[in-house]
């Protein structure tokens, strides 16, 4: 079961260059545990060479009340580099979380922002197995964002993806979360996302 945790890795993350100097990370994760608390990590793994060794190398100080998460965005590498260009690729992520739910560990996907919903789907499948909550959310644009985020927001039918990713995440074992944006496209209303767990 996904616990609760004190902290959440998503700014300076596991594989920014100053990890490999500093040990922030790994610092943080054993004064967290010296003080009874939980560790929750999301990252995108950056694209530092030396980026997979460095989440790795924390995988093992984790343990089980802990959490390793990733986000992942797109299956298709090339998309993923055009919308992604610092973050790791996709297969060295799922192979983080992989190697986390072989050691024990909790694991997370979060799944946002949704670019391609044809990829989100297939990775929902694919990691399925090996993650414990899969959170999905959509692409939410804002102010000042470049003219590419507004067009592929407006390309995406987000009922119909909600309604699919919905049913997909029903239909295979293992917890699960529709954010309370995509959540309002498929009728749920105040603010809240479907939240479930579906056993095997």
């Amino acid at each position: 079961m996904i616990s609760r945790s004190f902290w959440e890795d998503t700014h300076f993350g596991p594989s920014q260059p100053a990890e490999d100097r500093d040990h922030l990370t790994r610092e943080a994760i054993l004064a967290a545990h010296q003080h009874g608390q939980r560790v929750n990590i999301l990252t995108k793994a950056g694209k530092l060479s030396k980026a997979r060794d460095q989440v790795r190398s924390l995988l093992p100080l984790l343990g089980r009340d802990d959490i390793f998460g990733v986000t992942l965005t797109c299956l298709d590498e090339d998309h993923r580099e055009f919308w992604e260009p610092n973050a790791a690729p996709t297969w060295v992520r799922v192979d983080n979380l992989k190697l986390a739910h072989d050691l024990g560990i909790q694991t997370r996907a979060s799944l946002e922002p949704v670019l391609y919903p044809e990829q989100t789907l297939e990775l929902i499948r694919l990691i399925r197995p090996f993650t414990d909550l899969i959170q999905v959310g959509k692409l939410n644009v804002h102010a000042g964002d470049p003219p590419e985020v507004l067009e592929r927001e407006k390309a995406i039918d987000w009922p119909a993806f909600g309604h699919y990713a919905w049913e997909l995440l029903r239909s295979m074992p293992g917890m699960w979360y529709v954010k309370a944006d995509l959540a309002r496209e498929v009728g749920v209303t105040g603010g809240m996302g479907l939240r479930g767990s579906t056993l095997g």
